[in-house]
């Protein structure tokens, strides 16, 4: 393990990680306090400070072998021993945040209890959950998942809109909520679109899809109109509606749960630097450094106003801190108290998740 690990810090200083004979733009630099070793590059933008080498490697072990146990997809190796191992360790470091390089044994930890965690496995079969006609008497579909080793976490919340026209089953499906649940705290690292298979939908299921996204334009009703915000951070009319949506039905699986705290991951430096590293020596580098800046800032401001609004509908939801501002994440409350959320569709669906029952 400590072999596979020096050998990886010494190619993280280079910006060039060997996994399998493929290479990786994984870069960032190491320092161990006790044997005062630094592997030092000054562009790299993350630096891993181990200060207790014992305790750090101790936690990467039982790190390692607990994924390995949990056998999320990695790529089919040639090398069998080697490669999975050096692989789930640098996905460990490419999904980490600024502070989590200061404190690595801490990372560690909180990636464990992500492993660990069983707070939503009632929906590992998935579940339906009827939500009246405000959503036209479709079907609510809920499953819990596990992501790929390269996804920033070990667990997905996966969602959909399903129907029946006809003996054909139709489906809309939702963006899915990449989390980690630590010490009661959930961790929300990103709100994704699901990739769509290649097969091609038929006309109903086109129809169908297009008529949810219709309804879900109504969310929209009483949120003021943008009238020249202090910033673009301030601004909530302009997130997708289907998001907002999304992010209302896990918000409320926590409130079911009791879950209180929140933090919302809203960079990873390791994911940023990758491109960075890309577009160097590139014929369009400026262009690519550019793209990749829009990338990050776009990522960011999409998800604080995504919340943001999700807070002005729902007065439960208290918006404590943003990012750098005592620390990196976006952090929230949900208030032990039951408030109607503003919008018909928003609150009924928080209702039939929260009180009611539901069908496997």
């Amino acid at each position: 393990m400590k072999e596979i690990f020096y050998e990886l810090i010494k190619e993280a200083k280079e910006g060039n990680v060997t996994i399998d004979n493929d290479k990786f733009e994984i870069a960032f630099n190491t320092r161990i306090l006790e044997k005062n070793i630094h592997y030092y590059n000054e562009q790299n933008l993350a630096e891993l400070v181990i200060k207790d080498e014992k305790t750090f490697f101790s936690l990467l072990e039982e790190y390692i072998k607990l994924e390995l146990e949990k056998n999320r997809k990695i790529p089919n190796f040639l090398d069998k021993k080697k490669s999975p191992i050096k692989w789930i360790m640098s996905y460990l470091f490419i999904n980490a945040t600024t502070e989590d390089f200061l404190n690595p044994e801490r990372l560690i930890r909180r990636r464990i209890a992500y492993l660990q965690d069983k707070t939503f496995d009632y929906l590992s079969d998935g579940i339906e959950i009827e939500v009246n006609e405000v959503l036209n008497n479709s079907c609510l579909h809920i499953k819990k998942s596990n992501a790929p080793v390269a996804m920033e976490t070990p667990n997905i919340i996966e969602l959909s809109l399903n129907s029946e026209e006809n003996g054909e089953y139709l489906s809309y499906k939702l963006p899915s909520i990449y989390y980690g649940i630590s010490d009661g705290t959930c961790y929300i690292y990103s709100v994704m679109n699901p990739k769509e298979k290649s097969n091609e939908k038929s006309l109903v299921e086109e129809k169908y899809i297009k008529k949810m996204k219709r309804l879900l334009f109504k969310l929209n009703a009483g949120v003021p109109p943008k009238e020249k915000p202090l910033s673009e951070e301030e601004n909530i009319t302009d997130v997708t509606p289907s998001f907002v949506f999304a992010l209302n039905i896990f918000l409320s699986l926590l409130k079911k749960e009791k879950i209180e705290k929140i933090k919302i991951v809203t960079y990873l430096p390791l994911r940023y630097s990758s491109r960075m590293i890309f577009a160097r020596g590139h014929n369009n580098e400026a262009e690519l450094l550019e793209k990749n800046d829009f990338i990050q800032k776009n990522a960011t401001d999409k998800l604080i106003r995504t919340f943001r609004r999700i807070a002005h509908h729902d007065k439960s939801i208290v918006i404590d801190t943003f990012p750098y501002e005592i620390d990196e994440y976006l952090t929230i409350r949900l208030l032990p108290v039951k408030e109607k959320i503003e919008n018909q569709i928003l609150n009924a669906t928080a209702e039939s998740i929260i009180e009611g029952g539901h069908n496997k």
